[in-house]
């Protein structure tokens, strides 16, 4: 039995207008502006709409690769002329060297290990008070400027800078008496892994230091804040916790929006 008119309009698959090469509504797109849109609009309302939905959507897709190349140029791996001369004088950092070292109180006795050294900067400050050193960032651009910026202490044999991975840290068990990662471990994708891999290169009675971002940045920030991973205080405990670690506790710093956590090793 033939369908009806009405059936045959029912089960109709739906056409989805596209922009053609030569329809004119790509070319009148092109041109830009208010009115070209208008006018398409007006001539090709279904195909327009479309055309204006799709282009908004690479003009977005575009603005997030710039952000991801920005995020893994200048913070998350930096290398570049720009991230090398942040990292030289990094004085939005500063603060948070200087609370992370507070805690660690280090001595002469002292062995520091550092993730994502950076420009060596919390190093340098470190080493005039811990006997000695070690350090290690994934940018072999910023190893260089680590290296740099301690020339003297790497020829005294009081520093080691190399580059690797926090997952599998380059050193032996129980080496460190000290560790600190600030601007870091919102970075890290596997963070138990690097809590693994601190808890085993930690003496026992070492301390650790982390500094990172609370939850709650600023909405301006969501281009480079959907690559990090935050967690409240709660969660921060409960990591370091399962990480083995002792004494876990979390502050916030002055500005609240900071998260210092110290933990120790049994």
């Amino acid at each position: 039995m033939s369908p009806t008119p009405a059936e045959t309009a029912t089960t109709r698959p739906v056409e989805v207008p596209v922009v053609k090469q030569g329809s004119g509504v790509d070319t009148v797109l092109a041109m830009g502006g208010p009115r070209a849109v208008r006018a398409a609009l007006r001539r090709h309302p279904q195909r327009a709409v479309l055309a204006v939905l799709a282009t908004a959507m690479t003009a977005w897709a575009s603005r997030a690769r710039v952000a991801d190349w920005l995020t893994d140029s200048l913070a998350r791996c930096p290398s570049g002329w720009l991230a090398r001369r942040f990292y030289r004088d990094p004085r939005p950092h500063f603060a948070s060297f200087e609370e992370t070292l507070a805690v660690l109180a280090l001595a002469a006795d002292d062995c520091l290990l550092e993730i994502g050294c950076g420009g060596g900067m919390l190093l340098e400050r470190a080493l005039r008070d811990a006997g000695s050193a070690k350090a290690i960032d994934h940018s072999a651009e910023m190893v260089a400027l680590t290296s740099e910026r301690n020339a003297e202490a790497i020829a005294a044999g009081r520093l080691t800078v190399e580059q690797a991975e926090a997952e599998r840290l380059p050193f032996g068990d129980g080496e460190f008496t000290a560790a600190a990662l600030t601007n870091v471990f919102f970075f890290l994708y596997e963070p138990e892994r690097v809590l693994d891999e601190l808890h085993r290169v930690l003496a026992s009675g070492g301390r650790m230091a982390i500094h990172t971002d609370a939850p709650g940045l600023p909405p301006w920030m969501a281009p480079i804040t959907r690559r990090m991973r935050f967690y409240d205080d709660a969660q921060l405990v409960q990591l370091l916790v399962a990480g083995g670690f002792s004494d876990a506790t979390v502050t916030r710093t002055a500005d609240g929006r900071g998260q210092l956590a110290t933990a120790s090793r049994a």
